[in-house]
C-alpha cells in the first residue's frame, strides 16, 4: 500500500514600485540620509511566506509588525537585511500571522538626482498577499 504526500499549493503575489530623491527620508544607519518606500502587507492565512526582492539598486529590506515609525526604527522590527555588495536580488522567508498588519520598507542611500530606481516584490505562501503602497503625506498648518 502506498501513501501519497501532497505538496501544499503556494499562491504568488506581485508588487512593483520605485525609489527616487522624492521618496520619504530617514536615517537608518551611520547618519546617512536614507530614502525609503513603505508598503502595508496583509495576509489572510497564517504560514510561511517567501519574499523575493529584485531591484535596480542596492536596497535594504525591513519588515515591521503592526506599523513602521521612521522616528523609532527598531520598534516592531521583525526582519532586516541589506543586499549590499552590488546585489540587486534577495530572498527571505518569514512566518506571518493571519489578519495582522505588516509594513515592508525598502531603503537605499545610493540615489542619484533625477533617477528612478525600480524594485519588485514577489511573494509566495499559503494564500495571496495584499500589498497597499503608502503615499507620502504632507501636513500644512495655517
Amino acid at each position: 500500500m502506498s501513501t501519497a504526500t501532497s505538496t501544499p499549493t503556494l499562491i504568488e503575489s506581485k508588487f512593483t514600485s520605485t525609489l527616487t530623491t522624492d521618496s520619504s527620508k530617514t536615517k537608518f544607519c551611520s547618519n546617512l540620509t536614507t530614502y525609503y518606500d513603505n508598503t502595508h502587507i496583509r495576509i489572510f492565512k497564517e504560514g510561511i511566506y517567501n519574499f523575493l526582492i529584485n531591484s535596480t539598486i542596492d536596497v535594504g529590506v525591513h519588515l515591521y509588525k503592526n506599523y513602521f515609525d521612521d522616528n523609532i526604527l527598531d520598534e516592531n522590527l521583525l526582519f532586516t537585511h541589506y543586499t549590499g555588495c552590488d546585489l540587486s536580488q534577495m530572498k527571505f522567508s518569514v512566518n506571518l500571522e493571519s489578519n495582522e498588519k505588516y509594513d515592508l520598507v525598502i531603503t537605499t542611500s545610493a540615489i542619484l538626482p533625477n533617477t528612478i530606481y525600480s524594485y519588485s516584490v514577489v511573494s509566495s505562501g499559503p494564500t495571496n498577499v495584499s500589498f497597499n503602497h503608502m503615499s507620502k503625506y504632507y501636513c500644512i498648518f495655517m
